[in-house]
């Protein structure tokens, strides 16, 4: 339980880091939009760590409307590996869930997830938006001005 406590502390505390950083699309669609903080991305070898935020079109059944995700990508490996995510809601910036740790798995071969590693291991964009935080991200995919194609509710 304690370990569980800290590491959702460490999670509240990071989360209050991301706020002023480099937010760049990554991938959208009637469900969903993606984005990473690029200040955010370290690297050892092949092996980066970023944050990353989801924001969905109809808020989920746990409350949130966007999840905010500390991954790890390795780009040699083509694997991707959730270390801790949270999930929040724009009105309010309340913190809804939090998510388990996802063991390492292959990246998808097309969609958000080869998006997401296009964006991160090779630098490439869906196009040049840039977002202040991953609650700007959020609130502006939900108003429906990040270029997502459809009209979030």
């Amino acid at each position: 339980m304690e370990t569980m406590l800290s590491a959702l502390s460490a999670l509240l505390l990071a989360t209050g880091a991301v706020t002023t950083d480099d937010w760049r699309l990554t991938a959208s669609d009637e469900v969903s939009a993606e984005a990473v903080n690029l200040a955010s991305i370290s690297t050892d070898g092949s092996v980066k760590t970023f944050w990353s935020v989801t924001v969905y079109a109809v808020r989920q059944p746990g409350g949130q409307d966007y999840t905010i995700r500390n991954e790890r990508i390795d780009c040699a490996a083509e694997t991707v590996e959730v270390l801790s995510s949270i999930g929040r809601r724009v009105s309010a910036g309340i913190y809804f869930t939090e998510g388990a740790p996802v063991a390492a798995r292959p990246v998808e071969a097309d969609g958000s997830g080869r998006a997401k590693y296009e964006a991160v291991c090779n630098q490439r964009f869906v196009d040049d938006k840039r977002f202040r935080s991953s609650f700007d991200f959020a609130w502006l995919a939900r108003e429906g001005r990040t270029g997502w194609d459809s009209n979030p509710r």
